[in-house]
């Protein structure tokens, strides 16, 4: 146990050293605001919306934020959100929706829900496809809140 319990300010630093590493990472929203990452989202699908213009018709028809509910017991990071409706031709719609499933940070589409508007066919045979989604990523940790275990060895009297 000796051994084990002289091992533990080293572990704790090797923890947060991860920690601040994964702080640090792509993967999350660039912005430590839900909101700023919100308004992030949503400029992001009218810039790959507007790149693909070119191919066809399509347009960000409404753009909206969503709440930010607080992080479930167990979740370690804040998510944010937007609803997007698309009125797009099929071309680039896929084009639109692969730029928008690559790179980094990592985000998700939810909801996703495409018709073609029955009035609209049958006025016009070539009506676009209305597409509806939740676009959501992690937003990233707050540079200022300390690791969840050097936090924890704090509350207990042990340092990192």
């Amino acid at each position: 146990y000796a051994a084990a319990i002289a091992e533990k300010p080293a572990l704790l630093q090797r923890i947060a050293t991860l920690g601040a590493g994964q702080a640090a990472s792509s993967a999350f929203l660039s912005a430590d605001d839900p909101n700023t990452a919100s308004a992030d989202l949503m400029q992001r699908v009218v810039d790959v919306v507007a790149a693909h213009a070119g191919s066809g018709a399509c347009t960000v028809s409404q753009k909206m934020p969503l709440p930010s509910p607080a992080p479930a017991a167990g979740e370690p990071y804040r998510k944010a959100a937007v609803s997007i409706s698309l009125s797009c031709d099929i071309e680039p719609l896929a084009a639109v929706m692969q730029a928008l499933e690559q790179g980094t940070p990592y985000l998700f589409i939810d909801d996703l829900s495409i018709y073609r508007n029955p009035v609209a066919a049958q006025q016009d045979r070539a009506a676009p496809l209305e597409v509806q989604f939740t676009r959501s990523g992690d937003v990233r940790p707050a540079r200022s809140a300390p690791a969840p275990v050097a936090a924890a060895a704090e509350r207990t009297g042990d340092t990192p």
